[in-house]
This record gives structure tokens, sequence and C-alpha cells, in this order.
């Protein structure tokens, strides 16, 4: 197989992003990719990442690129989640990620969230990137989202049978401990759906 099909092979499962990794995998050498960037043949998205030139940056290629730049340390997470996981609510195409060591965002249109917990024990995989569960997605957003947001996403969740009332008291008692940012939207929500059941009035 030539060089050429290779990268296109690689390239088509992830919206057209290739790592340098993809790159040297597939034949390239680094003078190779250079030259390549130097012609216009590859697009540097972030150090080490790259697009395939043809077509405008769209935001599933931010999505991979982010996924390919912070490797097996990310989990897309708030907005970013909230879209991915189709919920009510999801209007914002941010490139959100959560990561488990700090480091410094290639760009300001990444952002980075940092936490000490484990964000993979309960996420889900979506179009083969790795989603926080709708649960943690929910507190998450609570911090960065409009509450608008945040009440329609948590009802559609509930509508759509994806978690329990109870599940997101859990959540909120293990990660959205008092003085956390958003956790006392989702208590005050919470405790408005004390019966269990979803508010047909959020959904704008």
């Amino acid at each position: 197989m030539s060089i050429e099909h290779q990268l296109d092979r690689v390239a088509r499962q992830a919206y057209g992003i290739l790592s340098s990794h993809d790159l040297l995998e597939c034949g390239l050498t680094h003078s190779g990719i250079d030259r390549r960037e130097k012609s216009g043949r590859l697009i540097r998205v972030y150090q080490g990442i790259y697009r395939l030139p043809g077509t405008a940056y769209t935001w599933r290629q931010a999505l991979w690129a982010a996924k390919k730049w912070a490797g097996d340390n990310v989990v897309l997470s708030h907005r970013s989640g909230l879209l991915l996981l189709r919920l009510a609510g999801a209007t914002d195409r941010v490139v959100e990620v959560t990561v488990t060591r700090k480091v410094q965002s290639p760009d300001p249109r990444l952002h980075l969230h940092y936490t000490c917990r484990d964000p993979f024990a309960d996420a889900i995989e979506v179009e083969g990137l790795p989603v926080s569960s709708a649960g943690r997605t929910i507190l998450d957003s609570a911090a960065v989202a409009y509450k608008w947001q945040v009440e329609a996403a948590l009802d559609d969740a509930l509508r759509r049978k994806l978690i329990k009332v109870d599940d997101m008291w859990r959540i909120l008692a293990v990660s959205g401990g008092r003085g956390r940012k958003g956790s006392a939207l989702l208590r005050s929500l919470l405790e408005q759906r004390s019966d269990g059941r979803a508010r047909s009035h959020s959904l704008l």
C-alpha cells in the first residue's frame, strides 16, 4: 500500500486529522512531514497535529485534533460533551476537554479542564471519541453553560433515561463538592426534581 493510501485510510478515521506519529507510521520521515507542510499538503493545527487540505476546518476536526494532541490523557467534556451526546440545550460548538495532567493549551480555542479524579471511570465512546458520561457532562457543564442549557440537558437526560435523579445526587456528592462552580445550580435543579421527573417547562 502506498504512503498516500495509508495516509488517506488513517485520516478518514479521524475526520482528516493526523498526528506526527500517524504520519511516521505511514512511512513519512520528519523531513518529509516538513516538506509537505511547506508545500501546503499538510496544514498544521497544533504542534505535531495536522489536517489534510481541501476542506474548511470543522468542529469535528477540532475535537479530533484535541484528542490526538492530548493522546490517552483526554476525555471530551463540558459543552463539547453536551453536543456529542445530543442533549437538549447544547448549542456551543466549543472544544472542551478534561485532562489528568496540568498542561498548557496549544490554542486559546481549546479549553482544558484539569481533574485529579479519574474522568475515564464512566466515560463512553461516541463516534470514536472518549466522552464523559451524561451525568458527569451535566455536572461539568453547570460550571460553564447558562442555567437554561443545564436545565434543558438535565431534563432531556432524565426523559431519555440516560440518568436518574438519584444518580445525579451521587455524582454531585463525589465530584461536586461545595465551592465547586456550578454545584449550587445543579443542586437547586435536582431539589426541584425530587420526584425524579423531568420538568416540561425547561426545554426551550
